[in-house]
């Protein structure tokens, strides 16, 4: 667990392998990829539905 925050009735988990877990009051899990390397940091808007997440993926590299 890298990180997590909780309001609106969820709880989100974040991890080092770039996933995000949402738990909802009913404790129903959904889980995705969300970065490809790791999660940093979230935050959950308390009166809007909105979650915010930083997280590092693979750098693309483009060919000139």
């Amino acid at each position: 667990m890298s990180t997590c925050a909780y309001g609106r009735g969820q709880l989100v988990v974040a991890d080092t392998e770039g996933s995000m877990y949402f738990v909802n009051r009913h404790l129903e899990l959904m889980c995705f990829k969300a970065y490809e390397l790791s999660v940093s940091h979230l935050f959950q808007m308390k009166q809007h539905n909105i979650l915010v997440s930083i997280g590092v993926s693979k750098q693309i590299q483009s060919v000139v």
